[in-house]
Protein backbone atom coordinates (compact mmCIF):
# COMPACT_ATOMS: atom_id res chain seq x y z
CA UNK A 1 0.00 0.00 0.00
CA UNK A 2 1.30 3.46 -1.10
CA UNK A 3 0.60 5.45 2.16
CA UNK A 4 3.38 2.70 4.15
CA UNK A 5 6.06 4.23 1.64
CA UNK A 6 8.15 6.29 4.31
CA UNK A 7 8.04 3.31 7.36
CA UNK A 8 9.06 1.03 4.96
CA UNK A 9 11.85 2.63 3.88
CA UNK A 10 12.66 3.61 7.56
CA UNK A 11 12.42 0.03 8.39
CA UNK A 12 14.93 -0.34 5.22
CA UNK A 13 17.29 1.94 6.56
CA UNK A 14 17.37 0.45 9.85
CA UNK A 15 17.73 -3.00 8.49
CA UNK A 16 20.66 -1.78 6.49
CA UNK A 17 22.75 -0.47 9.67
CA UNK A 18 22.14 -3.70 11.95
CA UNK A 19 20.05 -1.47 13.95
CA UNK A 20 16.27 -1.99 15.20
CA UNK A 21 13.04 -0.45 14.61
CA UNK A 22 10.12 -0.02 16.94
CA UNK A 23 6.86 1.62 16.49
CA UNK A 24 5.98 2.89 19.64
CA UNK A 25 3.19 5.16 19.13
CA UNK A 26 0.50 5.58 16.04
CA UNK A 27 2.55 8.73 14.66
CA UNK A 28 6.17 7.50 16.87
CA UNK A 29 8.75 5.28 15.92
CA UNK A 30 12.45 4.33 17.77
CA UNK A 31 15.30 3.66 15.85
CA UNK A 32 18.08 1.82 17.87
CA UNK A 33 21.70 2.17 16.21
CA UNK A 34 24.43 -0.22 17.64
CA UNK A 35 28.01 0.21 17.38
CA UNK A 36 27.87 3.63 15.65
CA UNK A 37 31.09 4.89 14.96
CA UNK A 38 30.57 8.61 14.94
CA UNK A 39 27.73 11.51 14.70
CA UNK A 40 28.42 11.56 10.55
CA UNK A 41 27.14 7.89 10.58
CA UNK A 42 24.32 9.32 12.99
CA UNK A 43 23.64 12.03 10.16
CA UNK A 44 23.50 9.86 7.16
CA UNK A 45 20.98 7.74 8.63
CA UNK A 46 18.98 10.87 9.66
CA UNK A 47 18.91 12.09 6.35
CA UNK A 48 18.26 9.19 4.63
CA UNK A 49 14.97 8.95 6.48
CA UNK A 50 14.29 12.96 6.18
CA UNK A 51 14.77 12.19 2.59
CA UNK A 52 12.18 9.71 2.43
CA UNK A 53 9.63 11.24 4.50
CA UNK A 54 9.79 14.92 2.93
CA UNK A 55 9.05 13.33 -0.62
CA UNK A 56 5.12 14.60 -1.25
CA UNK A 57 3.47 11.32 -1.26
CA UNK A 58 0.54 11.33 -4.07
CA UNK A 59 -3.00 9.88 -3.13
CA UNK A 60 -5.59 10.26 -5.82
CA UNK A 61 -5.62 13.49 -7.16
CA UNK A 62 -4.18 15.19 -4.01
CA UNK A 63 -0.29 15.16 -2.51
CA UNK A 64 -0.40 14.81 0.82
CA UNK A 65 3.08 15.99 2.65
CA UNK A 66 4.65 14.70 5.86
CA UNK A 67 6.20 16.45 8.38
CA UNK A 68 8.05 15.26 11.90
CA UNK A 69 10.05 16.19 14.80
CA UNK A 70 12.86 14.28 15.61
CA UNK A 71 15.07 13.59 18.97
CA UNK A 72 18.55 11.84 19.32
CA UNK A 73 20.19 10.49 22.78
CA UNK A 74 23.53 8.58 22.53
CA UNK A 75 24.68 5.88 24.91
CA UNK A 76 26.76 6.01 26.83
CA UNK A 77 26.66 10.09 26.20
CA UNK A 78 23.66 10.63 27.56
CA UNK A 79 22.52 7.68 29.81
CA UNK A 80 23.49 3.79 30.08
CA UNK A 81 19.99 2.26 29.91
CA UNK A 82 17.40 1.84 27.45
CA UNK A 83 14.73 3.87 29.58
CA UNK A 84 17.18 6.94 29.79
CA UNK A 85 17.58 7.24 26.46
CA UNK A 86 13.79 7.13 25.42
CA UNK A 87 13.42 9.72 27.93
CA UNK A 88 16.13 12.11 26.63
CA UNK A 89 15.23 11.28 23.06
CA UNK A 90 11.66 12.17 24.42
CA UNK A 91 12.69 15.65 25.59
CA UNK A 92 14.95 16.16 22.55
CA UNK A 93 12.03 15.85 20.13
CA UNK A 94 10.20 17.35 22.07
CA UNK A 95 12.49 20.80 22.30
CA UNK A 96 12.36 20.19 18.42
CA UNK A 97 8.72 20.30 18.19
CA UNK A 98 8.42 23.85 19.63
CA UNK A 99 11.50 25.27 17.38
CA UNK A 100 8.38 24.53 14.76
CA UNK A 101 9.59 23.96 11.02
CA UNK A 102 9.49 20.86 8.94
CA UNK A 103 11.78 17.75 10.16
CA UNK A 104 13.15 19.13 13.28
CA UNK A 105 16.25 17.30 14.69
CA UNK A 106 17.69 17.75 18.16
CA UNK A 107 20.15 16.03 20.18
CA UNK A 108 19.87 15.67 23.80
CA UNK A 109 21.14 17.72 26.04
CA UNK A 110 21.02 17.80 29.84
CA UNK A 111 21.04 21.73 29.80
Amino acid sequence: MEIFRDTDTVGMVAQANGSALSRTDINEFVILCNDVADIESVTWILERIQNSVARPLGFGEEELLFSGSVGISICPHDTDNVDGLLEASALARGHARKLGGRLNVEFYSKQ
